[in-house]
Formats: C-alpha cells, structure tokens, sequence
C-alpha cells in the first residue's frame, strides 16, 4: 500500500518497549500508523496486516486504511453492517484479540444485547468466523432479542444451528465406506422460531448425540502438539496429577461430551478435516481409581489457539 503512506518511513522512530525490550507487534502497529493513519484506529485492526494473504485480509487492510484516514466506520464494507451504536462500539475496541472477535461484540451491543451475551458469542465459533454472516446475523439478533437465554447455553444453541444447516452428514454404507450427504436442514431459519421450543431442540439433538453406539467412527492423526501432565500438591487434596490430552476419534469425543455433559462429538467431522482438536484437560488425585474431566478445550491448529 506504498502509493497510499502520508509519511515516509524514515520519518518514523519507535518508542514501544516493555523492560527495555522493544515490542514487534506494537512497533509494527506504530510503524502502520506513521505510514497510513492521521486519526485514530482500533488497535484490533492490526490483525490484518498479520492474516495469511488474501482478498479477506485486503479488504481488512482497507478498513485499517479507511479509518486512518477519517473516513466513517460505518462505510466500511463489513460483513457485519454497523448500526451507528456498532460504529462507536468498534472505535472503543482497543485490544489484541481477533477482527471476527471484536466485530461480534459490536454486532450484539448494536443489536441491543447485554455484555454477557456478547461474551457468550464471542467463544463459539461465531467469535473465530464471519462466513455465511447474513444468515448468522438473524441468529445474533434472535439471541441479543432473548437475553433470559441461559449464556452457557449459547455455544450449544450455535452449535445446533451450524450443525443442521451447514454441517454435512456423514452415511456409513453398507459393506463399509462414508458417504458425504447434505446437512439435515438446509434451509434452517430463525423466522419464526420461539427460545424455548429451539432450547428444547437443541437438548434432543444433544441427548442424540451423548449416544454413542450412534456416533458413526472416525479417526485422526494428531494435530502436532504434545500431550502434557503435571504434578502438583496442594494442602486440601494433596498429590494430584493434571493430563492435558488431545482426543482423537469420534468415540472419544462422545465420550468426553457424556462424562462432562456437552456436544463436543459435533466436531468430529471438523476434526477428522483438520479445522480442529479437541482436547480434555482433566484431574487425578493419589487415592483416585479414574481422572476426572474438567475441561474441554477446541484448539485452531492453524492459529495454535
């Protein structure tokens, strides 16, 4: 974007650093500014400079650019269309975390959500993506619209709907094989739909799923990170070791979801393409004859976060 820079970069000196050590990722941010901005941009829009290249990325750069130079965050051609409530909550967004993250804070505060269904959002899958979002605006809109939604419930219900309008099912031939056949439903809408029949949709789906003599098998290689175990002692139980395990079949997915009563086995088609791992961190104290589970982590291999 050399044709677009308001000052040249001999211009620019850097004084970001922590403990006498500079800081690349706030130099950069630093440089970026000198180069291209006059006014303020949040710092969440660095993000951009950083994604693999695409046109995603460039049209990215674009905001950062377009905002630099004081043009109306609301011209921006998100794929979340800003409100005047968004454009101010994207200006107040100064943090480190993903575009798709904060454009989905904004969206559910501009839609007249609360903080905690924002949050709530932001840690499903709707938080790392912002495909098919003309449809997953309809769906951000229906939850921020019913803010008695249990929060914790709001990874499952998004996870419901993905799962019956974009996922593909997965048919065991007889004989052997998988055949790939479109998702269960299509052309899934939220026109019309009440939270509690939804809700109840979604605790069928989930008791489906906790089945596992339903679960058609799949495995996978390992996403390349390691296992880990520590042992550690404290004053009220004493010795105990964490394991921090990646799962690696569907069986085991469904598995992890009965034992801590949620619908990881829904990612077993995510995982066998290599979109995900799943990992189960759990607990085991001297006297205990099994681990416990404690948590279960998704993990982007790609971003290794």
């Amino acid at each position: 974007h050399h044709h677009k820079w308001i000052r040249q970069p001999e211009g620019w000196t850097s004084q970001v650093e922590h403990n006498g050590k500079p800081q690349r990722v706030d130099q950069f941010s630093s440089l970026a500014r000198h180069l291209l901005a006059k006014y303020d941009v949040p710092t969440f829009l660095d993000e951009a400079w950083f994604a693999d290249h695409s046109d995603e990325a460039l049209q990215q750069q674009q905001w950062f650019i377009s905002v630099g130079s004081g043009g109306s965050v609301r011209a921006l051609d998100t794929p979340v269309p800003l409100t005047r409530r968004m454009a101010h909550e994207f200006m107040l967004r100064n943090n480190r975390e993903s575009i798709a993250h904060n454009l989905r804070w904004v969206q559910v505060l501009g839609m007249g959500g609360d903080q905690v269904t924002a949050r709530a959002v932001q840690s499903t899958r709707l938080g790392r993506h912002l495909d098919h979002d003309e449809f997953w605006n309809t769906v951000v809109l229906f939850l921020a619209s019913n803010p008695m939604i249990d929060p914790t419930l709001v990874g499952p219900v998004i996870d419901y709907v993905h799962h019956m309008r974009f996922a593909p099912r997965r048919i065991v031939r007889e004989g052997g094989g998988v055949d790939e056949a479109p998702p269960p439903q299509p052309d899934f809408t939220m026109k019309g739909r009440s939270a509690t029949k939804l809700l109840r949709q979604v605790e069928a789906w989930h008791g489906h799923l906790a089945r596992v003599s339903d679960v058609v098998f799949q495995s996978w290689q390992t996403c390349g990170l390691r296992p880990y175990e520590l042992e550690d002692e404290t004053p009220e139980v004493g010795k105990v070791r964490w394991t921090v395990q990646e799962l690696k079949s569907s069986w085991e997915l469904a598995a992890e979801g009965t034992a801590m009563g949620h619908c990881v086995v829904s990612y077993s088609d995510q995982c066998a393409d290599g979109q995900t791992s799943i990992w189960s961190i759990g607990l085991q104290g001297e006297q205990d004859e099994e681990r416990e589970g404690i948590l279960t982590v998704a993990v982007d291999p790609q971003k290794r976060a």
